[in-house]
């Protein structure tokens, strides 16, 4: 082409079903970009890589999903492809199935934690409630992290060796519950995470983890006497009056209850993504 003259072409290309999500974990990338390459007569060739994200649309298989359609107008032929996979994806994040599960240790009952759901879509808050009120081990202090964790099959080990699976902490939630009956706890989940997904080389789930400091013993608390001094009004008035107040322990022994919940993460829909984690750049690349 000629200096000032511009042209229009359109380029389609499919992604295969089976292809995995973007994904930069610790031991495996996948990443998407299309590369543009243009050249003028005696110019060497000069490429432009434009990156973007893919989200996997796959939906678990645990259950099936039986929610109605989403709009009562809808036709077969509608359900079809992206549009029946976005409305499975839709269905299965939003059924509610509460679970209920009782933690003990060694010694007696700690807690019961209660989740709303299984299954969370991206840019979703996990929500649950911790119920110590009929626990019989004080819990001091208890905390509850959103995982994910990055798993390599064995026969993609080099030279047998074992490769351990690693762990990203994303959200955490802290509490301190001595003397507390419930504990609420919410965690977000970043519209910058990858959903679930499994391939031959790596597959990446999703938990949380959560940390329970229990008390060894009782908790006794001290009675001790403190002089409280009042102002003098009068010459007469020397009398100085004496509390009692309630000092807890300086030392206490603890140990450390571990324990991991699976759950679903499914992605979101691309267009709420997009708008999210989208960036204002300077730059403006026309193709």
């Amino acid at each position: 082409m000629a200096p000032f003259l511009s042209a229009v072409d359109t380029y389609t290309e499919v992604i295969p079903a089976t292809a995995p999500p973007s994904y930069r974990g610790q031991m495996v990338k996948y990443s998407y970009k299309i590369t543009v390459g243009t050249q003028r007569i005696n110019e060497p060739t000069k490429l432009l890589k434009i990156p973007f994200r893919v989200l996997n649309l796959n939906v678990s298989e645990k259950e099936e999903i039986t929610a109605p359609l989403l709009s009562p107008f809808a036709t077969d032929s509608w359900c079809d492809g992206v549009s029946k996979a976005l409305h499975q994806l839709l269905a299965s994040a939003s059924l509610r199935n509460t679970r209920t599960y009782n933690i003990s240790s060694k010694k007696g009952s700690v807690v019961r934690v209660i989740i709303m759901k299984e299954a969370y879509r991206l840019g979703e808050e996990i929500s649950g409630t911790l119920d110590f009120s009929a626990g019989t081990i004080p819990c001091q202090q208890v905390s509850v992290t959103l995982q994910s964790e990055e798993k390599i099959p064995e026969d993609c080990w080099v030279n047998h060796t074992r490769v351990e699976a690693t762990s990203i902490s994303h959200t955490r939630h802290h509490e301190c519950s001595l003397h507390t009956s419930r504990v609420q706890f919410m965690l977000p989940i970043p519209f910058t995470a990858t959903p679930q997904f499994s391939t031959k080389l790596v597959s990446l789930t999703w938990r949380l983890h959560f940390e329970f400091l229990l008390c060894s013993q009782q908790t006794p608390s001290t009675s001790v006497t403190v002089a409280r001094h009042r102002p003098v009004k009068s010459a007469s008035d020397t009398v100085q009056n004496c509390d009692h107040c309630t000092v807890g322990v300086a030392d206490l022994e603890t140990e450390t209850l571990l324990w991991d919940l699976a759950i679903d993460i499914l992605p979101a829909h691309p267009a709420q993504v997009a708008g999210t984690v989208a960036t204002k750049s300077p730059v403006m690349v026309v193709l």
